[in-house]
């Protein structure tokens, strides 16, 4: 069971409470409340190899050089090359190609004959985004035959870096840009920014502004922290994706059945992105970078249709996957230190959302692992307190194929003759470091009663907008709380189900649980009260706006445990 930490309530009210736990002061709110664009985000030029970036795209534009934008399959990647081609298309420049690898066949980076190609196809220059940090040879061999390379690269860099002309990448060490965490799309926004601040180009001043729609939606979708400078990046954005030109989000909206006027941060979390990432993991991800770009109608209609179709077919996937993964670990006891497991016919593209489904069931780190061609490829998640990279690199060292990735996602490849040992590491290094791990527990902000879910309380908790990594929507405890019915969501067979629970004074409060409903409908009973864990939330339906909760978790009544009180936990690099 999931241990719960319950702030320490206060004479606070309840935004100050909130801001506070976020490391929010009182002289910081107000940019982090209304942030202001100009104000709170960072000159482009700040980035170390920034110069020699704009320096070297301009040469190649002026020169007429053949451009290979090389991204990454995912929506951070995707989006990075979408941003960089609006751009191009913009200012009259299309002597450029992009270039996104089939994750199946090809798998994640550049890769040797990449690079071999685009060489003997005369290219002049090849920016990689999402992607480059870890492809040294392949770059080294670029740059030796006449080819520069500049890296647009987020992941964490290893020790010695590609030796490209330029490394744009806010974790180098001696990299002076002040904020660490923005994505892939993020860095092509800056080139494009610095660019068009730089040269002088026949568009209009500001015109970069309305790219931030595809920043917002890889900012979302990439998973990084919400904080400082994607904080800003992505509210501005969503201001952009709420009045958005291009037509094929506005068609993938509507198969969302998403209002664009009062699009959220959660809205493309759990809508839009996996739409976008469905074309890689089913598919191929160019059928996502046309949709971004295409500005024909018909076509727009096509790929949004497409996306829709292989979305569905994802979701089964993955329900398949994780019925199949949760009867394997009921049959056979599961190391304690974390969860191994898969099958040679479990296709990788989706392997990532199975592990962080099971991460966030079992809360421990989670590795899954699937058919990846000759080899056997996998994904990895894991709660606060472990470093997923630092863990693959001490454990599989030896054989690891490849591996990356962030601080609590990754990816890996190895032979299948491998995967028994790779997991005995795995379990004996988190044994011997498991005193220095903190494994993250469910927080509650603050506890409230069911006569306070009001609009006014609505409006104090939106004022922190948008949520996600880093500021999550704000939690609540509801004690002793009464369902008086229980109701499933849709006949899909989900898992989703809609309730009502009595509080005080007669008031009653609608409540939704997303793949709770195994839990509630069988102990659901009269008389039986609960402690919920729970956010708020807003839904449309037929024109009418409905104030409903959104169950995190619950407790029974004779489940109940004491709740500890912590005055020190805080969301991490808040500000």
């Amino acid at each position: 069971m999931r241990e719960w930490v319950l702030r320490e309530q206060s004479e606070y009210g309840l935004l100050e409470l909130l801001l506070k736990a976020r490391n929010i002061n009182a002289g910081e709110s107000e940019s982090f409340l209304r942030p202001d664009y100009e104000q709170d985000t960072h000159n482009p030029f700040l980035f170390r190899d920034m110069e020699k970036a704009t320096e070297r795209f301009k040469k190649a534009i002026d020169g007429n050089e053949r451009v290979i934008l090389f991204g990454d399959y995912d929506a951070d990647g995707t989006g990075g090359a979408v941003i960089l081609s609006d751009f191009l298309r913009q200012i009259g420049f299309l002597n450029f190609e992009v270039y996104i690898p089939d994750r199946h066949k090809e798998g994640y980076g550049l890769k040797m004959q990449h690079v071999r190609d685009f060489t003997a196809d005369g290219a002049g220059l090849i920016i990689t985004i999402d992607c480059g940090v870890t492809n040294f040879k392949e770059i080294e061999y670029a740059q030796a035959n006449g080819v520069d390379v500049i890296i647009l690269d987020h992941h964490i860099i290893p020790p010695a870096w590609p030796p490209a002309h330029a490394v744009l990448n806010p974790k180098r060490e001696d990299e002076q840009y002040p904020y660490k965490y923005i994505c892939g799309t993020a860095l092509a926004f800056k080139l494009v920014d610095a660019m068009m601040k730089k040269y002088k180009w026949n568009v209009v001043e500001g015109w970069q502004k309305w790219l931030l729609d595809v920043v917002a939606i890889s900012t979302v979708a990439d998973m990084v922290p919400l904080t400082g400078e994607n904080r800003v990046l992505l509210r501005y954005g969503l201001a952009v994706l709420r009045k958005t030109r291009r037509k094929g989000l506005l068609e993938l909206f509507k198969k969302a059945g998403i209002d664009p006027r009062r699009i959220t941060a959660e809205d493309i979390g759990y809508l839009i992105a996996p739409r976008i990432n469905a074309a890689s993991r089913m598919a191929h991800a160019t059928i996502s970078y046309e949709l971004l770009t295409t500005d024909d109608q018909t076509q727009a209609e096509r790929f949004a249709a497409h996306l829709e179709e292989i979305n569905l077919e994802r979701k089964q996937k993955v329900r398949d996957i994780l019925n199949e993964a949760q009867r394997m670990i009921a049959d056979r006891s599961a190391l304690p230190e974390l969860i191994f497991i898969g099958d040679a016919s479990w296709p990788a593209g989706v392997l990532g959302i199975v592990a962080n489904r099971l991460m966030e069931e079992f809360h421990k780190p989670c590795f899954v692992w699937g058919s990846g061609g000759d080899y056997y490829k996998g994904s990895c998640r894991a709660p606060f307190g472990v470093n997923v990279v630092d863990l693959m690199r001490e454990a599989g060292k030896e054989f690891l194929l490849d591996f990356g990735g962030h601080v609590s996602a990754g990816g890996f490849t190895l032979k299948a003759e491998h995967l028994f040992r790779f997991k005995e590491n795995l379990a004996s290094f988190l044994r011997q470091t498991a005193s220095q791990l903190s494994f993250e527990p469910l927080v509650l902000d603050a506890k409230l009663t069911v006569s306070q879910v009001t609009e006014q309380t609505f409006s104090i908790i939106s004022q922190l907008e948008p949520f996600g990594v880093e500021n999550p929507k704000p939690v609540f405890l509801f004690e002793q709380i009464e369902p008086l019915d229980v109701w499933e969501l849709g006949s899909s067979g989900h898992g989703h189900v809609k309730l009502r629970f009595k509080g005080e004074n007669g008031k009653t409060v609608t409540a939704v649980g997303f793949s709770l409903g195994d839990i509630l409908i069988k102990k659901i009973k009269p008389g039986v009260k609960m402690d919920v864990a729970a956010s708020f939330g807003e839904n449309y339906w037929n024109g009418k706006r409905e104030l409903r909760l959104r169950i995190e978790d619950v407790r029974w009544s004779d489940e109940r445990m004491p709740i500890a009180v912590d005055t020190s936990f805080r969301y991490q690099n808040a500000k």
